[in-house]
């Protein structure tokens, strides 16, 4: 047998060959435990989402925004975008004290938009008692912070998205924590804060 007919695994050391073996053998039990079918659910093609809905990811409100989304604002699957942020859209009342933040967020709502342009109602949720507050300067912590920020972020939005209609809610945590109460605010024009425009530029992902 000439040398160019040699199979390329008989001149490689025998470590090597183990090495390769092993290599394969991972990988195949890799790919059967990744690929390992749990269950099947309906897709819903082409859909086109009007609403964009900005939540909190706090677990205890999870019946809360249900509510919202099911009763208050009468969707049914497939007509809405769920984004859930931790403080939800907190960094926007902020965006000279928190800027990276600020545009993290802002840029996930723009990205939404963009990519779903049926979207014409964003509804922007907050909470009371929010732990995301720890993470942001002391000198913004102040009585019913969060009702001043869902109003601050609203009219922030309202300067990045003019064509969108904005409905701010604030849930309330009641009965010893057994209950959320929903709110429904108004969404003022704030003139004197509005929000530096390079913070909320539209960047490519």
């Amino acid at each position: 047998m000439r040398y160019n007919q040699v199979s390329w695994t008989t001149i490689m050391p025998a470590w090597r060959r183990r090495m390769l073996v092993q290599q394969s053998t991972f990988r195949k039990k890799w790919e059967e435990s990744f690929m390992r079918l749990m269950a099947k659910f309906p897709a819903i093609i082409k859909s086109k989402p009007t609403n964009l809905v900005v939540v909190c990811f706090d677990s205890g409100l999870h019946y809360g925004n249900e509510g919202l989304i099911r009763e208050i604002l009468g969707l049914k699957q497939g007509l809405y975008v769920f984004l859930s942020i931790g403080g939800s859209v907190t960094p926007m009342a902020h965006p000279k004290d928190t800027p990276s933040r600020c545009k993290g967020v802002a840029r996930q709502i723009l990205l939404a938009c963009d990519r779903y342009p049926s979207i014409t109602d964003i509804a922007v949720v907050m909470h009371s008692d929010c732990g995301f507050y720890v993470t942001v300067p002391k000198h913004l912590h102040s009585h019913e912070k969060e009702k001043r920020d869902l109003q601050m972020a609203g009219s922030h939005l309202m300067e990045i998205l003019p064509g969108k209609k904005i409905r701010l809610f604030y849930q309330e945590i009641t009965d010893d924590g057994e209950s959320v109460a929903i709110y429904e605010t108004d969404c003022p024009k704030i003139r004197e804060s509005i929000p530096r425009r390079h913070l909320f530029e539209r960047h490519r992902c």
